[in-house]
């Protein structure tokens, strides 16, 4: 709507408009309302990064005390009520701060089962990297071992653990009979024992899976893979050592650990990991003397 003023140097223009509930104001009125709600609604979203932030921090606090209750709980040689009540307490906690985060953030919010995946996936790369990779260090400790032959180790390893329904202990056993020490020995059952405390606990919840898909001979895949300590740098991906972590559909939480070589004459050739085939394995543990039987 346009209103005609008359004035001093002649008649002027004003541009009116609707300003809600059956009245009308001035265009630079109007204009001047929608600044400051602009300004107020940009305070409030400042107030809500401050608020998460403040949650995250508390979260974060609340989690690795909890952490260390549970674990120090369950180290004590019997119950004790009075840690079992610090627990429940830090419990509520928890669940009181998270659906805090849900209520301002509408459920953008990571829930607890999602929380805790990412602890699992922690403990699994740490299985990998230090109890795993201590086994084949010792199985191999006899000679002189590629870092060919430790990555397909412990690929062999990560196989039996995580590539079947069911954890292949006497499978494991077998690969390393002629390396069997009693040291080995202790070793295998520890590491079946955790992998099998980690798989039923991530079972819960959320659907995880271990992903041992991949394609030989094309290189890595920055976004889902890492290179194993010891691989060709510039190289492509020849097996994969360890599976990536994944949760829902393809939520990655850990990525591949995959050994990377020079370039293959047989080319590009997809896997779908798991029980399926892993291309050059024996010939590997054909180089690391008798540590390796009969890899799949």
């Amino acid at each position: 709507m346009r209103v005609s003023l008359a004035g001093e140097d002649g008649p002027r223009t004003r541009l009116l408009v609707d300003g809600g509930n059956g009245t009308v104001v001035l265009l630079e009125e109007w204009m001047s309302r929608v600044a400051t709600d602009f300004r107020g609604l940009a305070a409030d979203v400042d107030e809500l990064r401050r608020q998460s932030a403040e949650i995250r921090q508390e979260l974060s606090t609340i989690i690795t005390a909890f952490n260390e209750e549970r674990h120090w709980v369950r180290s004590l040689p019997r119950e004790s009520a009075d840690f079992r009540q610090r627990l429940e307490e830090l419990d509520q906690r928890l669940n009181n701060v998270l659906d805090l985060f849900e209520k301002h953030f509408g459920g953008s919010g990571q829930t607890e089962q999602a929380m805790l995946h990412h602890e699992y996936a922690a403990e699994y790369l740490a299985l990998v990297e230090q109890k795993i990779l201590a086994l084949a260090l010792d199985v191999l400790a006899d000679g002189p071992a590629l870092p060919r032959d430790k990555a397909a180790l412990v690929a062999a390893v990560c196989l039996d653990l995580f590539g079947y329904p069911e954890i292949q202990e006497q499978r494991l056993m077998d690969r390393l009979q002629h390396n069997r020490s009693v040291n080995v020995t202790r070793r295998i059952e520890e590491i079946c024992s955790d992998a099998r405390l980690l798989r039923q606990k991530a079972s819960l919840g959320r659907q995880q899976r271990w992903d041992f898909g991949y394609t030989r001979g094309l290189p890595v895949d920055e976004g889902r893979q890492e290179m194993w300590p010891g691989s060709v740098d510039g190289g492509l991906v020849d097996f994969v050592v360890a599976p990536a972590y994944l949760v829902d559909s393809d939520t990655l939480l850990k990525k591949q650990r995959v050994f990377t070589a020079t370039t293959d004459a047989e080319g590009a050739r997809e896997h779908a990991g798991g029980a399926g085939e892993h291309p050059d394995w024996q010939s590997s543990a054909a180089g690391a003397g008798r540590a390796v039987q009969d890899l799949p």
